[in-house]
């Protein structure tokens, strides 16, 4: 599970929709649903939306916070597009594989873990290991270090691109 601070570390907006995403994508814990209703009320008093102080009360039921979460969006008229948000939600993870991950064996295994979880994206498919290469190889290239040092390139070209779309969003 995930915090919030993946958002902030990556330098990506987030709001309800992207809580609420993250909830359905099984990336984020409902504690810290309840972590952002209460520093949001915390920091602006003058809320009142019975949802969103619903949720600062710490809830374990997941299905309950996304039903609030839900309405809530509903209440402040917040319309959202749900693959923006997971594309949100794949950079961000993305990033902090590549941060972490210094194997870059390792990496590809687990950059095609994620690429599994979010059902297969075609806009991935340039850098996971076991798919056979959409571009032709000269022979240096097939060689396992080339191969491996040309998908991590594709994963850093692909993450600049969703930097930028990402950046570009509402």
């Amino acid at each position: 599970m995930n915090d919030l601070k993946i958002f902030e570390r990556y330098k990506v907006d987030y709001n309800w929709a992207t809580l609420l995403v993250g909830l359905e994508l099984e990336r984020l814990n409902v504690k810290e649903v309840a972590k952002y209703a209460e520093m949001l009320i915390c920091s602006n008093p003058q809320i009142t939306n019975e949802n969103m102080i619903e949720l600062a009360w710490t809830k374990t039921d997941r299905k309950e916070v996304v039903g609030l979460l839900q309405q809530l969006l509903k209440n402040i008229n917040v319309e959202y597009d749900f693959q923006n948000e997971k594309r949100k939600w794949r950079y961000c993870l993305l990033m902090k594989l590549k941060e972490v991950e210094e194997d870059k064996k390792i990496l590809l295994e687990k950059v095609a873990q994620i690429y599994s979880d979010f059902h297969y994206p075609e806009d991935m498919e340039g850098f996971i290991y076991y798919l056979e290469p959409k571009e032709e190889l000269s022979q240096e290239k097939k060689a396992q270090t080339e191969y491996l040092e040309n998908l991590i390139e594709n994963l850093h070209k692909f993450l600049e691109n969703e930097q930028i779309f990402i950046n570009h969003l509402k």
